[in-house]
């Protein structure tokens, strides 16, 4: 009797901290066993996606090279209303597959939440697909826990849209263009409001490849749509310092109280066409201090702010307001510096 008991009680133990490490992993390892076929190879060894060092590939993300189908399928609104995937066709879907019991889950729902606030509407809509089987209630006391606010409640009780879909374990995000088709993969926990992730999102909305995610690679000051949303981006985390006219602060060659100095123009009459554009965007990206150690300056680094291409085409908005003479000798900076 007692080795019998001693027996369970080990048995009991092994059993729990398998569940354990199951929760924390994020993955329903039990969940199709049933079910094997659905088992499916690493999406970007199986479908050809981009090369390992492309920028795309920075977002954690299987970017496909070509669109591949999405299977239809089925699943409930918060009012038990029948849906189909093919319900959204003509917007770009963000599906992502999660539980309520999932950890990994539960820490990447509120940036899908602000991802939904910050882009949602009639062409993007962040779909988070529960598989739930516990009921919309379940679903509605987790938003409350996390704090979701913007996201609607769609469930799949009976798994066969995972099953259809070919998902191993949640949370998996799948993201699908306007015409149905599934350009990205991403098995796992994310960061979904970052700013590459929205530059992603941003090309498939506009309907160009998302695995030519990267964007522009240097500015160009002749292309008005590059510069137009070079201007936006200024707008938002630059005029406040450097001004709306590119006019920067007031004596911005006069060191301040604190030994720094001012936001200096980005026009003409400043040197930011004193530096090459290899130089103009380390600084922005990576702090004036990555150049020049030591330098202390009130001016952050951006790197987690803007994406590569929001950088560029900022850079592409202060260079088209240069006069030609100007542009000309920092073009002659950029040919020295290579």
């Amino acid at each position: 009797m007692a080795i019998s008991a001693k027996r369970r009680i080990v048995l009991a133990a092994i059993a729990a901290t398998s569940l354990l490490v199951a929760a924390l992993l994020g993955y329903d390892i039990a969940r199709r066993a049933s079910s094997p076929a659905t088992q499916i190879a690493d999406p970007m060894a199986a479908t050809g996606s981009i090369s390992p060092d492309s920028s795309a590939n920075s977002l954690a993300l299987s970017v496909f090279q070509q669109p591949r189908p999405v299977p239809e399928i089925r699943f409930q609104d918060d009012q038990g209303h029948e849906l189909a995937l093919t319900d959204f066709r003509g917007r770009v879907v963000l599906l992502n597959v999660w539980a309520t019991w999932c950890v990994p889950c539960r820490q990447e729902m509120p940036t899908l939440d602000r991802l939904q606030a910050r882009l949602g509407g009639k062409d993007f809509l962040v779909m988070a697909l529960s598989i739930d089987r516990k009921g919309i209630e379940a679903m509605r006391d987790f938003y409350g826990e996390v704090g979701v606010e913007n996201l609607a409640i769609y469930v799949d009780p009976s798994g066969k849209g995972s099953q259809a879909l070919s998902i191993p374990g949640v949370p998996t995000t799948l993201l699908i263009d306007q015409e149905g088709r599934e350009v990205a993969r991403k098995m796992g926990a994310a960061e979904w409001d970052g700013p590459e992730t929205v530059s992603l999102i941003e090309r498939t909305m506009r309907g160009q490849s998302a695995s030519n995610a990267g964007g522009p690679t240097a500015p160009d000051p002749n292309d008005p749509k590059l510069a137009a949303r070079g201007k936006v981006v200024y707008a938002e985390h630059c005029a406040s310092c450097h001004g709306a006219n590119l006019e920067g602060q007031s004596n911005w060659r006069k060191r301040l109280p604190n030994g720094r100095l001012p936001a200096p123009p980005h026009d003409a009459t400043g040197h930011t066409w004193h530096h090459s554009d290899t130089q103009l965007f380390d600084m922005v990206k990576n702090g004036t201090a990555a150049m020049l150690p030591g330098y202390e300056t009130d001016m952050p680094a951006y790197k987690d702010a803007l994406s590569d291409a929001d950088i560029w085409a900022v850079l592409s908005f202060i260079e088209s307001t240069w006069p030609p003479d100007i542009r000309q000798r920092q073009q002659r900076m950029n040919q020295e510096s290579h």
